[in-house]
């Protein structure tokens, strides 16, 4: 390759965009090829320490391993005064291989083990690159650090700079679910920061920092936490307006948020515990993937009827029979986008899903997903099930989407939407291979509409 081939005419911008999917490992053969692509790195305002690949971890060797950090070190040394737009670090725990001498059937014999080498300054020099990247401007910062306590040595996670950084508008931590870790209250509570995305995985979060979050985070719109354990989580913010959680432990016991502009909230646990939900009127989008018993119908019950403004729903399995089997479906006439969930169009599920459609009869959109199919329980109900029901939505809908759904049941529904949907502009079903032996019945419906419809093997 030569300088004329492809970088040398590229504006510095266009190839920083190019460079900014590559790690750095893969950036240095990059800068191999000649002098432009040697500079080129050194002034991109995004950078991608990947530590995680095979070769500098399980295999690796102490050696080999500081003969990275030293570049790497040595590499933004060069990169200068540069802006760093976006960094982000990933380092999983240096193992090394040892022989450990061991009796079987009284011969002397030897296994390996894997343990975690004791390399404890390596985060102590990613401590100084997020030091660096908060100097030089940093506006998103990625960590995803899976080392151990006493590989850790120190006090705090995060520097404390990160957290008073101006610059900074998306944080993204992930500290590995075998590696739990305590991300403290930030010590400086005055600051007023600039954060718009915050994205915790895999901690444990310390009491205070909601508060903290609440108080200093005042133009925070994306808030994820991924399971990170908290006794309590309490939110007051005008800003929020997409909030995600997902745990699946039952530790929470009380969640309080106070977000008038929240608009998307995300929530797969094993139940919902949203305090003044009622409250948040601009509510869109929800997605609900509770694992909810029986006595908890009524408690879902008033959840849905309170997210009345809700335009965009989904909703898993297990959700959607414990509201029909706690005798009554909420009426949700705003709800124009569903999406399903599901393991199967069980025989089970369908007058489930039956009674859930006929309080959505403004529904223009349909998603169903199947996670776990099965063959033995899925013929009971053909299209003259459904078109007994005169169902308000069919008359509506113009998009339904079906994916992986095996068996009978999903062949009449298809059916019966294609022959009854006026409006239908697409219909979409992704199938296996060994599903394409009963799809022709669903090719051959006499479709009501001009409706395109669409047939996709799925990968495997």
């Amino acid at each position: 390759m030569t300088d004329g081939f492809r970088f040398s005419n590229v504006p510095d911008e266009v190839a920083h965009r190019i460079l900014s999917f590559l790690a750095i490992t893969d950036l240095t053969r990059f800068g191999c090829v000649s002098k432009r692509c040697r500079e080129l790195p050194l002034s991109a305002p995004s950078l991608d320490f990947d530590l995680s690949t095979s070769d500098y971890t399980f295999a690796s060797t102490c050696e080999k391993r500081i003969q990275l950090l030293n570049y790497l070190d040595s590499f933004l040394c060069r990169h200068g005064d540069n802006k760093i737009q976006r960094f982000r670090v990933r380092l999983e725990c240096h193992c090394v291989e040892k022989k450990i001498k061991w009796m079987a059937d009284k011969t002397r014999s030897f296994r390996i083990r894997r343990e975690a080498c004791e390399c404890r300054k390596e985060y102590s020099r990613i401590v100084r690159w997020v030091e660096i990247a908060v100097r030089r401007g940093v506006e998103v910062l990625h960590l995803e650090i899976f080392i151990d306590e006493k590989q850790c040595g120190l006090d705090s996670l995060v520097p404390s700079c990160v957290f008073l950084c101006g610059s900074l508008k998306t944080l993204e931590l992930d500290f590995g679910m075998n590696y739990p870790k305590v991300l403290k209250k930030p010590s400086s509570s005055s600051f007023s920061s600039n954060l718009q995305r915050l994205d915790l995985r895999n901690v444990e979060i310390h009491e205070g920092f909601f508060e903290w979050m609440s108080s200093s985070c005042k133009g925070l719109k994306e808030l994820s936490l991924d399971n990170c354990r908290a006794e309590s989580i309490t939110i007051q913010s005008s800003s929020l307006e997409s909030f995600r959680y997902i745990y699946d432990d039952d530790d929470l016991s009380d969640f309080d948020i106070i977000a008038p502009n929240l608009k998307c909230v995300a929530w797969k646990a094993n139940m919902f515990v949203f305090q003044n939900v009622e409250k948040c009127t601009r509510l869109e989008k929800v997605e609900l993937l509770l694992q909810p018993q029986k006595h908890d119908a009524l408690v879902l019950f008033e959840v849905l009827r309170g997210i009345s403004t809700v335009k965009h729903l989904t909703l898993n399995h297990e959700t959607t029979m414990v509201l029909f089997e706690g005798g009554s479906m909420p009426a949700l006439e705003n709800v124009s986008y569903l999406c399903l969930n599901i393991y199967c169009l069980c025989d089970i599920l369908v007058p489930a899903m039956a009674s859930l459609f006929r309080g959505i009869p403004n529904l223009t959109t349909l998603e169903i997903t199947s996670i776990w199919p099965d063959l033995d329980n899925c013929s009971e109900f053909d299209t003259r099930y459904w078109k007994s029901l005169n169902l308000a939505f069919v008359h509506k809908l113009e998009e339904v989407d079906i994916h992986m759904l095996i068996g009978s049941n999903a062949v009449e529904f298809a059916k019966y939407v294609l022959e009854h949907a006026q409006k239908l502009k697409k219909m979409r079903i992704v199938h296996t291979a060994e599903q394409s032996k009963v799809l022709w019945r669903v090719n051959e419906s006499k479709k009501i509409s001009d409706a395109t419809l669409v047939f996709e093997e799925a990968e495997e």
